[in-house]
């Protein structure tokens, strides 16, 4: 049973940033328009700086200067506008050094962009799945370790023994040493915040691939990048895990191992587009 002042972490989580949060429920409505998303975040000055920013980068070399929000969500497609979006609207989320866990200032960020990315990439093989509701998923699967950050502190070492020395997976030396683990605490916060089953789902679970149910694709999908990301260099934690189960889980996903090598030389070119924008340096 997790302790009373670890749930009471969860219930005073700082509110889901609302521009981001109105602007998801407009995608996941099927008959909001383009112009009803634009209606909601041109009131919000920095992510309207940012897409403009993104717009006018020589990532893009757009020939004329872009002006717009209406303007720059046409040129770059709501998907692009959807990510800068849910990106900048995070950054309240991820604002603090997660030392309990001894990752450095921005890297729990970057490694939770990159997720989020690399879910939508592999998404494009045909799954049926909403892209902005992807990403969400992938961009807040590790949400669970800001809440448990001051819990984890003066544990963390215990964690990593169990893992290290009993063969223990990280969630399961959470669950020993804490009562709870990130992806729950996570699922929980996501809960908290309204956010729908396709989103807390793939948080609660992305540690978890057995538990994932037969026609979830958006579980399997944040597992995939979650795991991904370790192979492209942006992963991060001490948990070891099974190149056979990966294997299943992109068998399961129809995606092959040459899909995943190609889509994760797709990763980086988008990290690099963000970073156009967002400064995601590891510092």
């Amino acid at each position: 049973m997790p302790p009373e002042s670890l749930l009471h972490s969860i219930k005073t989580l700082p509110p889901f940033p609302e521009t981001a949060g109105r602007a998801l429920q407009a995608i996941q409505d099927g008959n909001s328009s383009t112009q009803d998303v634009v209606d909601i975040i041109q009131y919000d000055p920095n992510i309207t700086t940012n897409v403009l920013r993104l717009c006018n980068s020589a990532y893009f070399g757009f020939r004329t200067q872009v002006g717009s929000l209406k303007q720059a969500v046409t040129l770059l497609g709501l998907g692009a506008v959807m990510e800068l979006v849910m990106i900048s609207g995070s950054l309240s989320l991820y604002n603090e050094d997660v030392s309990g866990y001894g990752i450095r200032s921005r890297v729990l960020w970057r490694h939770s962009v990159a997720c989020g990315l690399l879910a939508q990439i592999l998404s494009k093989g045909g799954s049926r799945v909403d892209p902005a509701t992807l990403f969400t998923a992938g961009l807040l699967h590790d949400i669970g370790k800001v809440v448990l950050n001051s819990f984890v502190r003066d544990r963390f070492e215990d964690i990593v023994r169990l893992v290290e020395e009993h063969g223990y997976t990280f969630v399961e030396a959470e669950r020993e040493v804490l009562g709870m683990d990130h992806a729950a605490v996570g699922a929980e916060a996501a809960e908290k915040w309204g956010l729908p089953a396709s989103i807390s789902v793939p948080i609660a679970d992305h540690h978890d691939f057995e538990r994932v149910q037969q026609g979830d694709p958006y579980t399997v999908l944040v597992y995939l990048a979650d795991r991904g990301c370790k192979l492209a260099g942006t992963g991060i934690g001490v948990d070891a895990w099974s190149f056979r189960e990966f294997r299943y889980a992109l068998k399961r996903a129809g995606i092959s191992e040459e899909d995943m090598d190609s889509s994760l030389v797709e990763l980086k070119r988008d990290m690099r587009r963000i970073s156009q924008v967002i400064r995601l340096e590891q510092s």
